[in-house]
């Protein structure tokens, strides 16, 4: 199976310095799109990834945003669109795991994990339609109800 070309296209990842987040601008960049992603620690980390793909022929920009802030995620898609052009793609990658007993877990904690692990993909889905008129909610509530139809009994005969 042959990858998927993305020559031309603009993606943002929010969490995108380390781990998995880092795995999908490497492959995002790999395929050709330019791609901006969001880190909230580690300046030398995103630094460090940028320089990776700029120097495999990509392009690459680190934006520090904190996921759980409306406001920042918002200024990073406006910064993407800015620097590289209309946002095609968005990957909502940021995600927290705060620990603790019932007892001891604060309710600030748990909205923290909601905001990012939650709301931040909603935050940054809606930035990117207020972006590019492709993203406008009509286009988008038609995947949506794609996605949680079920499937008829076409789709799951295996006849």
């Amino acid at each position: 199976m042959q990858a998927k070309s993305f020559k031309g296209k603009v993606a943002l990842v929010t969490g995108g310095s380390r781990g998995i987040g880092a795995g999908i601008v490497r492959r995002l960049a790999a395929d050709g799109a330019s791609v901006a992603f969001t880190y909230s620690s580690s300046p030398e980390k995103a630094l460090e990834l940028v320089r990776e793909i700029e120097s495999a022929g990509g392009k690459a920009l680190s934006l520090k945003a904190d996921s759980g802030s409306a406001e920042e995620l918002r200024a990073a898609v406006s910064r993407t669109a800015e620097a590289f052009g209309t946002l095609d793609i968005f990957v909502s990658n940021a995600g927290i795991l705060t620990r603790g007993t019932i007892d001891t877990y604060t309710l600030e904690d748990f909205d923290r994990m909601v905001a990012i692990n939650v709301r931040a993909a909603f935050v940054g889905i809606q930035a990117a339609a207020q972006e590019n008129e492709r993203w406008r909610p009509d286009s988008l509530s038609s995947v949506a109800t794609q996605l949680s139809a079920p499937p008829s009994l076409e789709q799951v005969s295996t006849a």
